[in-house]
């Protein structure tokens, strides 16, 4: 028949040949394991209007089970269960459920840690210990030994079922006086005739309870980085080795700092400055105390450093050792800090040094900041021998910190000089000299022959247009070496030069030919023994000044000859510096 007939026949059919009723299903198939979660489902049929529930098991209602499910751990095997929905009774279903292997531990020993053997019969497939309900890895076996206090339990397993056996107590016990064992459960240490107890409570020998020594948690001053930390220990009845203070980030002192304050203490109040925290954060402290009965900690307290505001630099580390030319043999070291002179330790801000006038740096002359300490590398002065110059340490918007340096020493030809190599040229006068002629030099030096090396004085991109290097008198050497890096020309024979670090100095450079022709001048100075300067200076060598755009000059050392023009490609090369 059709749908339109079919329908209204089944639905009359329904409405008034069937009436209410409700069966139930479990979530079990077949047996489970006594203690397992089953859950049985209530599903109703021709009912109208609102239904309610009532769950039994074996024909006692289960009180507050009215739903149309029930959720139930705790069945027994053979146990009925049916619900009546509206008056209308379900099918009824009975459990069957499989119990799980005994599970029972049996303590050897007295009860305390390391004292302590727990053990359960064997026979079962499987064994697990556990501690306060956490379980404990790799322990399936039959017996363990507890290290440390708390309750102990053991799961077996037999089959696809298991079960877990009672808690037992391992306590962490002391020696009392007569040698016997002593459980501290509800007590934190041992009143011992050999030492005493910490602070708390405390068993005595005869296993009784009583209180002892009180330690206090104190904080006194506090800046951005320092606090001052302590404890106050009551009247002891025995000496402490020591006492102290842990502090940390965490609450829970995962990860900590210790200050032990004093050894072999007494009661009293002692205090320590820490020092090396940040700004802006919280800390936790507690303090500690130590003798025979162990070590105990006072209260937690907590305090939080102030916001630290960066006012000054100040030179914590004075450089020494000026002698003209060289770097300090050591180095200066400038902080960061507040008004109140405290280290801005979570400070990376750049400190630039200067000199002031007629006075030259060398070396790297800005450093940026390492937990509010920039401590220089391979900073040193050029100035006249004698005079007294003011080296300006300075951090944007802060006040600056100063100190004097007095250039000391003086040069001769044919010297070992500060960069390891020889003295070639001295003009007591002085001449122009630095990156941009604007500094006096009295020097320059050439670097050993183990800094000979062959390179192309441009780069091939740049061997058609012109560098912008045309300087030829002493002390230009520098500038054209610069505007030839400038230009693009990484590595070519003025980078070479430039990069060379003889001496940890980083201003050497590509010689112009008036500069390289000294070296020949003064030849009978700077070459003595068996050294002589046709094998120290072979060939010929690159100068810094161009020829043209596609040229650069040449020159022979050893005999004076040259300077020749030459295509930008490759020839000898020589670092020397000015001073």
């Amino acid at each position: 028949m059709s749908d339109e007939v079919r329908n209204p026949l089944e639905t009359n059919q329904t409405q008034t040949y069937l009436g209410p009723s409700v069966t139930i299903t479990s979530s079990a198939s077949g047996a489970v394991c006594a203690g397992t979660s089953v859950t049985f489902t209530a599903t109703t049929y021709n009912f109208s209007g609102t239904t309610t529930y009532q769950w039994y098991k074996n024909s006692i209602a289960i009180n507050g089970e009215t739903s149309a499910s029930y959720i139930t751990s705790t069945l027994a095997n053979a146990d009925q269960i049916y619900v009546i929905a509206s008056a209308v009774t379900s099918n009824s279903l009975n459990a069957n459920i499989t119990a799980g292997p005994s599970a029972v531990v049996t303590v050897s020993g007295d009860g305390c840690i390391n004292k302590t053997t727990l053990s359960t019969p064997a026979g079962q497939s499987a064994y697990a210990w556990y501690k306060d309900d956490v379980a404990i890895s790799n322990t399936n076996s039959t017996t363990y030994s507890p290290t440390t206090a708390g309750d102990y339990k053991v799961q077996v397993t037999n089959g696809s079922c298991a079960t877990q056996s009672t808690a037992t107590t391992i306590s962490t016990c002391g020696v009392t006086a007569d040698g016997k064992m002593l459980a501290l459960t509800n007590a934190v240490s041992l009143l011992s005739t050999e030492g005493g107890a910490n602070f708390g409570t405390a068993i005595d020998d005869l296993g009784r309870i009583t209180n002892t020594t009180g330690l206090t948690t104190t904080v006194g001053t506090i800046d951005g980085s320092t606090a001052v930390l302590g404890g106050v220990i009551s009247s002891t009845n025995g000496i402490a080795s020591s006492v102290g203070v842990i502090y940390s980030t965490d609450l829970n002192f995962g990860t900590y700092s210790t200050a032990t304050i004093q050894t072999n203490v007494a009661a009293g109040t002692y205090t320590s400055n820490i020092s090396g925290l940040s700004s802006s954060t919280s800390y936790y402290a507690k303090s500690f105390i130590v003798n025979k009965a162990g070590t105990s900690y006072g209260a937690v307290i907590s305090f939080t450093t102030p916001t630290v505001v960066p006012t000054k630099v100040a030179v914590t580390r004075a450089s020494v050792g000026r002698t003209y030319g060289a770097i300090f043999t050591t180095q200066p070291q400038v902080t960061i800090q507040t008004a109140s002179g405290s280290t801005v330790t979570n400070s990376s801000e750049t400190v630039t040094a200067s000199i002031s006038s007629g006075g030259a740096l060398i070396g790297t002359k800005s450093v940026n900041a390492v937990n509010g300490v920039a401590t220089f590398t391979n900073l040193g002065l050029k100035g006249m021998n004698g005079t007294a110059y003011t080296i300006t340490y300075t951090v944007s918007g802060l006040t600056t910190a100063t100190e004097s340096v007095t250039p000391t020493g003086s040069w001769s030809l044919g010297d070992t000089g500060p960069g390891g190599g020889k003295i070639f040229y001295v003009n007591t006068s002085g001449f122009a000299c630095g990156p941009t002629l604007s500094e006096t030099c009295y020097y320059l030096e050439v670097a050993p022959i183990g800094a000979n090396t062959t390179k192309d004085w441009a780069v091939s991109a740049n061997r058609t247009s012109s560098a912008g290097a045309s300087g030829t008198v002493i002390g230009s050497g520098y500038q054209n070496t610069m505007a030839i890096i400038n230009q693009g020309n990484s590595n070519s024979a003025a980078a070479y030069a430039q990069e060379y670090r003889g001496g940890s100095l980083s201003d050497w450079y590509l010689g112009t030919r008036l500069e390289l022709y000294q070296i020949y001048v003064n030849r009978a100075t700077i070459f003595t023994g068996t050294e002589v300067i046709n094998t120290a200076f072979p060939g010929e060598y690159w100068t810094s000044t161009e020829a043209g755009a596609s040229q650069a000059y040449s020159y022979r050392i050893y005999d004076n000859q040259g300077p020749w023009p030459n295509s930008k490609t490759s020839n000898s090369v020589r670092p020397i510096r000015s001073f």
